[in-house]
């Protein structure tokens, strides 16, 4: 993991960021092309596909992926379902499962709270006080979807006064 000692800095904790971006994603990704040159940056995020990674260093940010199984089964038969070109049975199974999997997510929304991504808090909390015994936080943005990102950057920012959190 190369960090630059000699900027500040930067955990940046959001929902879906890489390979495929939700547009609460594109938008944080603007703003850190703009804080790139003052900021050593670190991205915790939802993972969304199926490459599975725990850390990957792209245009300048350290990209750290979070997935649960739920997501990941959702991209999984997704991913089969797209392959097949013509409709056909095993296509409308495929089809279901992502339904199916879309729809648990739905039904976890009403049953936790704040949101059906309670995992991510419990896991983002967990990485960035790894990553603050590797080299000390300078500041913490936190972007909401999902929610829990702020909660787990509250919960940090609890533990640790002295950081920045935005």
């Amino acid at each position: 993991m190369n960090i630059d000692t000699k900027k500040k800095r930067l955990i940046v904790l959001v929902g879906l960021f890489y390979p495929s971006p939700s547009p609460t994603g594109k938008a944080t990704k603007q703003y850190l092309e703009i804080l790139k040159a003052k900021y050593d940056i670190t991205v915790v995020f939802v993972q969304s596909g199926l490459e599975k990674f725990e850390t990957k260093r792209i245009e300048n940010y350290l990209l750290i992926s979070l997935y649960n199984w739920r997501l990941y089964l959702q991209a999984y038969f997704l991913s089969k379902s797209k392959n097949i070109t013509k409709y056909t049975p095993l296509k409308k199974i495929f089809d279901l499962f992502v339904l199916f999997m879309r729809a648990l997510g739905r039904i976890q929304t009403l049953l936790f709270l704040p949101d059906n991504n309670r995992w991510f808090h419990k896991k983002a909390l967990h990485k960035i006080e790894e990553l603050n015994k590797i080299k000390p936080i300078d500041y913490l943005l936190t972007v909401n979807s999902p929610f829990t990102a702020h909660s787990a950057g509250r919960a940090f920012k609890q533990k640790h006064e002295k950081i920045k959190w935005i």
